[in-house]
């Protein structure tokens, strides 16, 4: 059974008066201590799964379960108080504080120069390695990517094997 668990997610904006759905029918299954790259091109929705995940943002519909946790089914009081448990993004910094059970990364190494990029690249394997967590990293970076598990490409709405 996956310890991350999103079924059939469907989330979609208003731009100029219509609809512009970004995310349809979506399926992601991670397993507890499995280490996911998501990558795509920029606007596809990579941060915008991340969201719905950690509980930062509400699915038009669909469902989302970290272990035993209903995500879409918390009322918003309750759906804070599980964020600050760290099922939520966090930073680097305050993850290696705060032991969470999943680490959800959107671009960590976005704006850093090759070298730096790199370093936190092995920062994340060790911190996910060493506190047995549950990876799902949104990134651009080939490197951070094959250095996962798994990587999926998000395109048309969907994850695919990339």
């Amino acid at each position: 059974m996956a310890f991350v668990a999103v079924r059939g997610i469907v989330k979609s904006y208003t731009v100029g008066g219509r609809a512009l759905i970004v995310l349809r029918d979506l399926d992601l299954h991670v397993d507890r201590g499995e280490m996911v790259a998501i990558v795509g091109a920029s606007g596809v929705g990579k941060s915008t799964l991340l969201h719905l995940v950690g509980g930062l943002d509400r699915v038009d519909a669909g469902d989302i379960a970290i272990g035993d946790a209903q995500v879409t089914a918390m009322a918003d009081g309750d759906l804070v108080a599980f964020r600050n448990r760290e099922q939520q993004r966090v930073a680097v910094a305050r993850a290696l504080v705060m032991h969470p059970a999943v680490l959800l990364a959107d671009e960590p190494t976005g704006d850093l120069d090759e070298a730096t990029a790199e370093a936190l690249h092995g920062l994340l394997r060790e911190m996910h390695r060493n506190f047995g967590l549950t990876s799902i990293i949104a990134t651009h970076n080939p490197r951070l990517a094959a250095a996962c598990d798994r990587v999926l490409r998000l395109q048309e709405g969907r994850l695919v094997p990339a």
